[in-house]
């Protein structure tokens, strides 16, 4: 009898960023099976399943792959057998990709007139075109309040008009969770108005 495992590095990861897939094939007296061929089979949240790796164990069994995912995805690993193991399949391994929200402008740390318009924009990858994306700001408890809503460009970017009073503001741009992937959230952009 044979056991084969998988694990991520990651539940959640940014989209653009790596994910690792690992595990052990092993036999029931605990001792590593070297020099087998797994494979690796991701089903997307579609229901399409497709083979992304093909590894072979090393010292102790152990396999890894690494990659960089595009949408939310289940793996799991499978090894066909041979003549001396048993064929086994994996438990599975989900991991959701969240996507990548960049506040382009203004820069972190920026300084304008309290009571004067000024202009937010950024992008969204993978490409949401037609989705929506808001404009939060931060308070002192890290609350969240909403000041604009608007709808992903073409080239999935968003522009937010906004006028803010005197004072620090903490801004955040969120989108919601979309076919295949989490909700996105931008890093803390601070900006002072005088």
């Amino acid at each position: 009898m044979t056991a084969l495992s998988i694990k991520h590095s990651a539940a959640t990861i940014v989209f653009g960023h790596t994910l690792t897939l690992s595990g052990a094939l092993t036999r029931s007296n605990g001792v590593g099976v070297v020099g087998a061929t797994v494979r690796i089979y991701r089903q997307l949240d579609s229901g399409a399943i497709a083979r992304i790796g093909l590894v072979t164990t090393g010292t102790a069994g152990a396999w890894h792959l690494t990659l960089k995912p595009t949408q939310n995805a289940t793996y799991a690993a499978v090894f066909a057998g041979d003549a001396a193991d048993t064929a086994r399949t994996s438990a599975t391994a989900r991991t959701l990709v969240a996507p990548l929200v960049r506040i382009v402008s203004p820069k972190a740390g920026s300084t304008g007139p309290a009571g004067t318009a000024f202009v937010v924009t950024g992008t969204v990858s993978p490409n949401k075109a037609g989705k929506t994306a808001r404009l939060y700001y931060l308070d002192a408890s890290r609350h969240l309040h909403l000041l604009k809503s608007a709808r992903l460009s073409s080239k999935s970017g968003f522009r937010f008009s906004v006028t803010l009073r005197h004072g620090t503001w903490r801004l955040v741009v969120l989108i919601g969770a979309t076919t295949g992937n989490t909700a996105g959230r931008s890093t803390t952009t601070k900006v002072t108005r005088v």
